[in-house]
Formats: structure tokens, C-alpha cells, sequence
């Protein structure tokens, strides 16, 4: 029993590491995306208040004929809190998940997840006057991180950061 017990102790620890080694896997390449993202964020940002009236997210406006609003409205931030906020969690989700798809890939996440939001901001939220911010894009790629891992495997840490995920959203 005792051999047993140890071997399995053994493996335990040999799978640990493996948990977290696909945090460390990703290759300086796929940093280039989130990098061009922060940039733009921040530039944005930094042109100041009238930019971000001209290019949030305005129902109005979007109904009628303003639709560049429905992607700008994403890349704009109320302030310099929200914007850092939402870059950090910009980090955090590309530290989790960078390495399970491709740059390609992750564009069309973050188009799909922002086309969601608008679809949802038109049809479901019709009193909804204006939005600014990037966080709703962030969840989509949380969420899609988060599938892939599901796929991959469902181990420690997929079980924290989903459960930590699903947490944040009911708060």
C-alpha cells in the first residue's frame, strides 16, 4: 500500500508542474496582438474626451448610420481607472491564454465577442444610451480561453480560473 501511495504522490507531482507549464509555453509572438492593443487603448485614451464622445458606443447615433460606433465604442474608456483596468485584464487574459489559438484566431474571438455585445446592446438593451470600455470583449475571451482549456483538460486550474470566472460575472 505504501509503494502504491507513493507512486501515486509521484505522478501527482509530475502532473502539477504540467498544469502550469502551459502558462509558460507561449512564444514572444503571440504577445504581438495584446501589445498592438494596449497601444491603440492608450492612444486613444490619451487623444482625450472628444474622441472618446465621437467614437463610444451611441444608440442613436447607431441607428442612424453611425455603425463604426459599434466597433469604437469598444476601444474607448470613461477614464483612466476603466482603461486600466481593462488593460490589466487584457494582460491576465493573454497570460492565461495566449498559446490556445492562433493571432487569427483570437481576432475573430474578439470580433465575435464584440459583434455579441452590439447584437445584445441593439435587441436586448434598448434603454441602454451609451457604452465605452473593452471588458465585454475581455469576458468573450475568457469565455473562449476557458473552452479551450475545458477541451484540452479538466484539471486544478481550469476548475479555479473558470470558477473564478463564473464568480465574477454572478458579482
Amino acid at each position: 500500500a505504501l509503494a502504491v501511495e507513493c507512486m501515486n504522490h509521484s505522478k501527482l507531482q509530475r502532473a502539477a508542474p504540467l498544469v502550469l507549464d502551459r502558462l509558460f509555453e507561449v512564444r514572444p509572438a503571440a504577445w504581438i496582438l495584446p501589445a498592438g492593443l494596449v497601444v491603440l487603448l492608450v492612444a486613444l485614451h490619451a487623444a482625450g474626451p472628444h474622441l472618446t464622445e465621437a467614437l463610444r458606443y451611441e444608440r442613436q447615433a447607431v441607428l442612424a448610420g453611425e455603425i463604426w460606433r459599434l466597433v469604437t465604442g469598444h476601444l474607448v474608456h470613461a477614464d483612466l481607472p476603466h482603461l486600466a483596468w481593462n488593460l490589466a485584464g487584457l494582460l491576465l487574459v493573454w497570460f492565461l491564454f495566449a498559446g490556445d489559438y492562433s493571432a487569427g484566431q483570437w481576432l475573430v474571438i474578439l470580433l465575435a465577442s464584440a459583434v455579441a455585445i452590439d447584437l445584445g446592446f441593439l435587441f436586448l438593451e434598448r434603454d441602454l444610451e451609451w457604452y465605452v470600455g473593452f471588458s465585454g470583449v475581455l469576458h468573450g475571451a475568457m469565455a473562449a480561453g476557458l473552452v479551450a482549456w475545458l477541451r484540452a483538460a479538466r484539471d486544478p486550474l481550469t476548475v479555479l480560473v473558470g470558477t473564478l470566472f463564473v464568480a465574477k460575472l454572478a458579482w
